[in-house]
């Protein structure tokens, strides 16, 4: 699937991040998608998206966070809740880690949808793991 979202699929996003009690915005920021887990805010940056697969793939793993934040897993890293020293080091040994995790209940979760796409994982390849080494380098400096 070449094609890029339609208003079809962002009002499904909105309907399906609703069910998890998140709230899901669209904007072109160049910075990424995140979420903050407390506040159940996704932000998907659609300067990523350059598919339909793209687009439902940030949807699901952005709402995989909240799901780790629901069910307890990796409270330290979606709670960012050690001193930026020990934050610092427990990123670094095992932040891919858990994105990776994050994104195989990502993937799980887009099954579990019903909606018919792709997943593109978003930490496997040589230059994503290298953006978010640097990221670490930006955000948790030694």
């Amino acid at each position: 699937m070449k094609r890029k979202p339609n208003l079809r699929d962002f009002k499904k996003a909105d309907e399906i991040c609703k069910g998890f009690r998140a709230k899901v915005f669209f904007g072109y920021s160049g910075d990424g998608s995140e979420v903050d887990v407390e506040e159940r805010h996704i932000n998907i940056d659609l300067e990523e998206v350059s598919s339909v697969n793209v687009f439902w793939s940030l949807v699901f793993h952005e709402l995989a966070h909240i799901w780790c934040w629901d069910n307890e897993k990796y409270i330290t890293y979606h709670a960012d809740s050690l001193s930026p020293k020990e934050m610092s080091k427990y990123i670094r040994r095992n932040g891919l880690k858990i994105e990776q995790y994050v994104d195989k209940m990502g993937r799980k979760l887009g099954k579990e949808s019903g909606i018919k796409f792709r997943f593109c994982p978003s930490y496997k390849s040589k230059k994503d793991k290298e953006w978010y080494r640097g990221w670490i380098e930006r955000e948790y400096p030694l």
